[in-house]
C-alpha cells in the first residue's frame, strides 16, 4: 500500500511541477489551460496560425528551448484519460513532440493500473 500511495505522491509533484513551469512568466500567452486537454490538440493548428501576430514569442521559445513541445504534451499526458493519450499517439502528436512509442508506453504503465483496457492500449501503440 505504501508503494502505491509513494507513487501516487510521486506523479502528483510532476504534476504540480510541470504546471508551474507551463505556467512561468516568460511563457505568458503561450500555455493552454491543462483543464481543456482535448481542445489543446486543435489549438496547435491555430497557435503556428498565431506566431507571426504574436511577434514570434512561440518559434523563439522552441528555438531556445527544443523540448518544450514535449514537455508541454507531457504535462497534458499527466491529466489525460489512457484513451486520450493513446488516440494522440495514433495521430502522430506525440510523435512530432519527440516521444518515442516505447517512452509513451512507459508513461502508460507508470500511471495506470495494469487493465485489459490498458493492455489493448498499449498493443495500439507501435
Amino acid at each position: 500500500f505504501n508503494l502505491v500511495c509513494g507513487a501516487v505522491d510521486e506523479t502528483e509533484q510532476i504534476r504540480e511541477l510541470l504546471r508551474a513551469v507551463l505556467e512561468c512568466d516568460a511563457f505568458e500567452g503561450e500555455v493552454q489551460d491543462s483543464s481543456a486537454s482535448p481542445e489543446l490538440a486543435r489549438a496547435e493548428d491555430q497557435d503556428k496560425e498565431d506566431v507571426a501576430q504574436e511577434g514570434g514569442t512561440r518559434k523563439e521559445v522552441l528555438r531556445q528551448v527544443p523540448s518544450w513541445s514535449k514537455l508541454r504534451e507531457l504535462s497534458e499526458m499527466m491529466d489525460a484519460s489512457m484513451k486520450s493519450i493513446t488516440q494522440r499517439w495514433e495521430e502522430g502528436v506525440l510523435g512530432e513532440a519527440g516521444f518515442s512509442s516505447q517512452q509513451v508506453k512507459s508513461l502508460i504503465c507508470a500511471i495506470f493500473e495494469p487493465t485489459t483496457l490498458r493492455k489493448e492500449c498499449l498493443d495500439r501503440i507501435r
